[in-house]
């Protein structure tokens, strides 16, 4: 799954926000060993 925010503030607020309910519901519905999570993060720097 991917998500794209419009600035790093908006990623922030979603951080603070609705992530932590969708993190704790899937750390209820998942044992820690058989989910592999990952992160990144990526600035656009340049439109073509």
């Amino acid at each position: 799954m991917r998500y794209q925010f419009t600035d790093r503030a908006a990623l922030a607020a979603y951080e603070a926000g609705p992530a932590i309910a969708l993190r704790a519901d899937g750390a209820r519905r998942f044992p820690a060993d058989s989910v592999l999570v990952s992160r990144w993060t990526g600035e656009v720097i340049s439109r073509i």
